[in-house]
C-alpha cells in the first residue's frame, strides 16, 4: 500500500511544527487510510460560514495593512460567534480564521508585486509536485516558478522575527522535487521580503526530512493494518 502525504503534513509528522501535534495527525491519517469516514464537525462548519459572511471578513482580507485594532476586532467577532453557537471553549481554533482567508486573497497581490519588483514572470502557478518514495509519496502545489527558482509565497498579517522551519521545509521539498533553488517570499502589509535558498541546501534538508519521515510512515501503515482488522 502506497499512501499520499500532503507536503504541509510532513513537518508536523516529524515534530517540526509548533502548532500541529504529531501524534494527533498520525492517528488522523491512519484512520483516513484505513477507510474510516472523517466527518467534519457541523458546528465548526457553521461557525466558519458565519465568520466568512461577515462584512469584516471581506474588509480584513482585502486590506493592504492590518492594524492592531483590526486584530482586536477579529478576536471579538470570533468570541461572539463562538458564544452564539455555544462553542466558547473552542474559540482559539478560530482566532486565525480571518488571517488564513486573507492569505488566500493576498497571494495573487503578492505574486503581482513580486513580478513588478523583479521584472519577471511567475509561471507554473499551482503546478502539482510529487516526491516519490517506496512506501509513500509527498504531494503539493507550488506557488510558481521564476527564472529557474521555485517561489513560495507567505502572506503575513504581522511581522515575525524568523521564518518558521515548517515553511522552509515545504519549500525545500518542492525544490528537491524540481531540482531547482528556491525563494521564500514574505508579503506583509504591502512589503515584500525575499529569502533565497540554494538547491544544495534544499536537497540536504529534504533528504533529512524524508529519512526522519520513513519510520512515521511505517507507524501509520502499521496502524492502518490494525484498524482494518
Amino acid at each position: 500500500m502506497k499512501i499520499s502525504i500532503a507536503v504541509t503534513n510532513v513537518s508536523p509528522l516529524v515534530c517540526r511544527h509548533k502548532y500541529k501535534p504529531s501524534r494527533e495527525l498520525l492517528f488522523k491519517l491512519a484512520r483516513k487510510f484505513a477507510g474510516f469516514s472523517l466527518e467534519p464537525n457541523i458546528t465548526f462548519l457553521k461557525i466558519e460560514e458565519c465568520l466568512r459572511k461577515t462584512s469584516f471578513c471581506a474588509w480584513f482580507c482585502n486590506s493592504t495593512i492590518v492594524s492592531n485594532k483590526m486584530r482586536i476586532i477579529s478576536r471579538s467577532i470570533v468570541n461572539s460567534t463562538c458564544k452564539k453557537f455555544k462553542c466558547v471553549q473552542f474559540r482559539s481554533n478560530f482566532y486565525n480564521y480571518f488571517h488564513k482567508q486573507r492569505g488566500v486573497v493576498q497571494e495573487s497581490k503578492a505574486i503581482h508585486a513580486f513580478q513588478l519588483k523583479h521584472n519577471c514572470n511567475v509561471t507554473d502557478q499551482q503546478k502539482k509536485i510529487v516526491v516519490e518514495q517506496d512506501l509513500f509519496r509527498i504531494v503539493g502545489k507550488i506557488d510558481g516558478l521564476c527564472e529557474g527558482r521555485c517561489i513560495e509565497i507567505k502572506c503575513r498579517s504581522s511581522k515575525i522575527k524568523t521564518i518558521p522551519q515548517w515553511e522552509i521545509d515545504q519549500l525545500c521539498l518542492y525544490c528537491f522535487a524540481l531540482q531547482v533553488p528556491g525563494t521564500l517570499v514574505e508579503y506583509n502589509n504591502g512589503v515584500l521580503k525575499s529569502t533565497e535558498y540554494s538547491y544544495e541546501f534544499a536537497k540536504k534538508r529534504a533528504e533529512t526530512l524524508l529519512l526522519v519521515l520513513k519510520p512515521k510512515i511505517a507507524e501509520i501503515l502499521s496502524l492502518v493494518n490494525v484498524l482494518k482488522k
